[in-house]
């Protein structure tokens, strides 16, 4: 049935004490879930609480079970679109190449979520509990959870996750000394922090699938592996692997062909009493544009998440009901730094200069969707204050890079580049040329790099934007640095500034950018004319979790001034995400619900898997 909507409060850290911890105003956290435009204000599009059809359930309130209702369903299928081709997909979240995409949201599980409206992490369903006591994360399965094959969850499926977390070296092992399985419900994690929010963020948004009788077997030859080559060719193996359709999430795949998924309500979920006699179907579309034409049909029950421009939501029927949410996570500019030209800092900084990130965010999708980066920090929740909350009288200082030509053209002389015919040429005389790939259909990061490419070329940059489709852009053009400059992710998606940071440094997360660990930097910080000094981004970051108090804030003044002023990465926009339900054959919280601002995942699909969500009857 569905979940208590105040389960898993975490109830040890009152949530004003947790606020300050995090750097936010308590105004500041509930804001982040339904934000607009930088003002504050909620788009014009978006209904009022009892508008669009919505139950506007608060609070504690549930939908109730169907078994509870009379009448058959008003629509007995939920419809989904995905940009992948079904039956060409694989459902190994190690391996980027042909992954299914959003489709996973509804067939698989995430570990931990955060719900922005009242700053708490919240286990997934599928677990009966999740505590942090000092460096011990203990993680308890609920055992009448059942994989979609059949068998139980259990314990060593969590070790399992854990420690291919670890041996693929993807960030939540970064927090991690060692996993164990206790019982066969109960996991014990032994952190390698005692930050608690560190600790929670580092699996809030990841995905559970690693079922220990597929997984188990690269477990052990990790285990056995005798050497560092030996574990690469592991890894290797791990991330060529194409797992079939195996999940723990509310529904279970039944047959995929070149343009649907079809499946089945899972009787081993959590939310079966509220999705039971449900069937899923999800299909193929192309991009942003596409979604949007289906939406417009109305063929679809769930919208997200994708950035609308203001023509195209007033092409939406009122059925659907607009969710905003702060991702707390935005578009920024990945140079790859094996270009001679962007390993110059001054190059980078030009380029700061050059790119007006107000009007890159207003093309992109209008500022309802996107908030412009004012001063690059690499900390996320710029229209929360969320920044200047953790670099206080230090924010005055930092360099604001206001879009100013003649600045970038003096940064640039200065480093000996020079201009002819209107063209720059570098200090050895050659033409600057840049590659700019963007991933095609997704429309506002595409409308967002044709501006930017605008906006070179015009101060006299040769530049080429060339776009690839999204499945090639995530699993070869990223990983392989196949581009001068590319978007990405930039904020982390959590609240601590050590999301934001590492995301700016880890290939995992930037890709095979060449990003370096380590960087010339002036100092003291707040003196752009102080004396060289270098910093170890990657380094610093990686010291966070084990700082507190003054300690762990001087740090984080120090690695934001070093993104600042070299600029690893530049920090474009910020997402105001938004997801839409159809409420016309759905009972669906309403906006201000809690369980409508959890994040990550950005998909806004937690509510689904709480039994939040539930067909109306006749």
């Amino acid at each position: 049935m569905p979940r208590d909507n105040k389960r898993h409060e975490f109830p040890e850290i009152e949530r004003r004490e947790l606020l300050r911890n995090l750097g936010f105003g308590a105004t500041a956290v509930v804001t982040a879930g339904l934000a607009g435009c930088g003002s504050g204000d909620t788009t014009e599009s978006q209904p009022a609480d009892d508008e669009g059809g919505g139950t506007g359930t608060t609070d504690g309130e549930s939908q109730g079970t169907t078994a509870q209702q009379g009448g058959t369903f008003l629509d007995d299928t939920w419809n989904v679109p995905t940009d992948r081709v079904p039956e060409n997909v694989h459902w190994n979240d190690y391996n980027a190449t042909n992954v299914a995409g959003a489709t996973r949201n509804w067939v698989q599980e995430y570990m931990i979520g955060y719900r922005q409206a009242d700053a708490t992490y919240v286990p997934s369903p599928v677990f009966e509990d999740l505590t942090v006591d000092g460096t011990t994360m203990t993680i308890t399965v609920d055992d009448s959870v059942t994989w979609h094959d059949g068998d139980p969850l259990t314990a060593e499926d969590v070790t399992t996750q854990v420690k291919m977390d670890i041996y693929m070296q993807q960030p939540p092992a970064d927090v991690i000394e060692s996993v164990e399985t206790v019982s066969d419900t109960e996991t014990e994690i032994t952190l390698s922090t005692q930050n608690r929010e560190i600790a929670l963020g580092a699996y809030a948004g990841r995905r559970f699938h690693t079922k220990a009788d597929v997984f188990g077997e690269f477990v052990q030859r990790f285990e056995e592996a005798g050497s560092d080559s030996a574990r690469d060719d592991v890894r290797a193996d791990v991330a060529e692997f194409e797992d079939e359709a195996t999940g723990l999430g509310p529904f279970r795949i039944t047959e995929a062909t070149t343009r649907h998924f079809y499946g089945e309500a899972h009787d081993g979920h959590p939310a079966y009493d509220a999705i039971e006699g449900l069937s899923l179907e999800v299909t193929q579309t192309t991009g942003n544009q596409g979604i949007l034409q289906m939406g417009i049909t109305g063929n679809i029950d769930y919208i997200g998440p994708v950035v609308l421009s203001e023509s195209a939501l007033e092409q939406l029927p009122e059925q659907y009901q607009i969710n905003p949410i702060g991702n707390l996570n935005g578009h920024g500019l990945f140079w790859n730094h094996e270009n001679k030209h962007i390993q110059r800092p001054a190059f980078r900084k030009a380029i700061a200069y050059v790119a007006d990130r107000r009007r890159i965010a207003q093309n992109a999708a209008s500022l309802n969707f996107k908030a412009p980066v004012g001063k690059p920090t690499g900390i996320p929740g710029i229209n929360q204050d969320v920044p200047q909350s953790w670099l206080g009288d230090n924010y005055e200082a930092f360099t604001a890079y206001e879009t100013n030509t003649d600045m970038a053209t003096q940064v640039l002389e200065n480093a000996g580049y020079s201009k002819s015919g209107g063209t720059w040429q570098g200090p050895d005389g050659e033409t600057v040329s840049l590659e700019l790939v963007y991933p095609g259909g997704w429309t506002d990061w595409v409308n967002a790099g044709q501006t930017l490419n605008s906006q070179l070329q015009n101060f006299g940059f040769e530049t080429e934007l060339r776009t690839v489709d999204a499945p090639t852009w995530n699993g070869q053009t990223r990983p392989n640095g196949e581009f001068d400059i590319t978007p990405q992710w930039w904020g982390g998606a959590r609240p601590h500034p050590f999301f934001g940071f590492r995301a700016l440094t880890q290939s995992s997360q930037a890709g095979d950018a060449s990003v370096p660990d380590s960087f010339e930097v002036p100092m003291p910080v707040g003196d752009p004319e102080g004396s060289m000094e270098e910093i170890n981004i990657t380094e610093r970051t990686k010291e966070l979790p084990q700082l507190s108090g003054e300690e762990a804030t001087q740090t984080v003044v120090e690695i934001a001034w070093a993104v600042n002023q070299a600029l690893p990465v530049l920090p474009i926009m910020e997402k105001i995400g938004a997801v839409w339900y159809a409420t016309n054959d759905w009972n669906v919280p309403s906006a201000d619900d809690d369980w409508m601002t959890v994040n990550p995942p950005t998909h806004l699909a937690w509510p689904f898997h709480e039994g939040q969500i539930t067909p109306q009857r006749e």
